[in-house]
């Protein structure tokens, strides 16, 4: 079976370490459907070789910028060059469940407001490939996204998340002066605009890797998201309780980095931010089992 209506997008720039598994999971879905791969002028062709190389090269586009246009940028490209009406960007280090474009059109035809919505799959997120294929998929529940999500959590790392092309250029896409949390704004920024569900079915791995470069800059995702959850604690009036508990999850990201990265918690060191530091510290020194404990009983019933 094949579909017109969702292109799967790979923005690729140098590294071709996982690039291969990465296009491989867009052909080797259950429901085809066009591949675009937007190269960001590397210094090699060995991304067009690769796709040369595949059996099905013929329905996989792909596109060498003249010049680097940035990462954020090339993200836009791939809105600019999407013919479908959704599109789905796919990391060239992360990959898609087979069966990724089915359930999401499945999920479309389940909702009354599907003439334009962004729907996000759950995602696996390591440092190892999974097998996907063998993965044992949650009985499927959809919710929809409500506004206070985003101040404990981003919809996605990225990968599994379709959302329409129109309203893409209508937000003007992604925003490269927020980097590296745009994908962050981005999905904030859509939520104001259409419906946003996401689907308890695990349908795309997010590698965690030592060349990811968000690895190098963490600190600045942390600062960043904290300066965007203050803003929105202004537009929802967001009491105390709730921004506690924001913050408390975003010490758990910082820590959680420092892990993965494998760099050793230093607030003075690692935060500019004041303010932040002071907040990070105060959890830092109470994050007992049962502050963990709260933290989760909360999610449960707020989420």
């Amino acid at each position: 079976m094949y579909t017109n209506k969702i292109t799967i997008a790979i923005p690729v720039y140098e590294r071709i370490a996982f690039f291969k598994e990465a296009l491989n999971s867009a052909i080797n879905q259950t429901i085809k459907c066009p591949i675009i791969v937007i190269d960001n002028a590397s210094t090699h062709n060995k991304f067009k070789d690769i796709i040369v190389e595949t059996e099905l090269s013929n329905r996989i586009t792909y596109i060498k910028n003249t010049e680097n246009v940035g990462m954020t940028n090339n993200w836009n490209k791939c809105i600019e060059y999407c013919k479908t009406t959704y599109l789905t960007i796919l990391h060239d280090d992360d990959t898609l469940h087979p069966s990724f474009i089915e359930n999401i059109l499945n999920t479309m035809e389940t909702l009354s407001d599907s003439d334009s919505v962004c729907i996000a799959s759950d995602v696996l997120v390591g440092n190892y490939p999974p097998d996907l294929i063998d993965l044992q998929q949650p009985i499927s529940h959809i919710k929809k996204i409500k506004s206070h999500f985003f101040l404990f959590q981003n919809l996605s790392p990225f990968p599994g998340i379709v959302f329409p092309k129109d309203i893409a250029i209508k937000i003007n896409g992604f925003n490269d002066s927020m980097y590296p949390v745009s994908d962050y704004d981005y999905w904030i920024r859509l939520s104001y605009i259409i419906p946003v569900y996401k689907t308890s079915k695990v349908l795309a791995y997010y590698r965690i890797s030592e060349q990811q470069s968000t690895n190098k800059a963490f600190i600045d995702i942390i600062e960043k998201t904290y300066n965007k959850r203050k803003e929105l604690f202004i537009l929802q009036k967001s009491n105390k309780i709730i921004r506690f508990f924001s913050m408390y999850n975003l010490y758990n990201i910082y820590c959680f980095y420092c892990d993965t990265c494998k760099n050793q918690i230093n607030f003075e060191k690692d935060f500019r931010n004041k303010e932040l530091r002071s907040i990070l510290e105060s959890f830092h020194y109470r994050n007992s089992f049962f502050m963990k404990l709260l933290n989760k009983v909360f999610l449960y019933f707020y989420s």
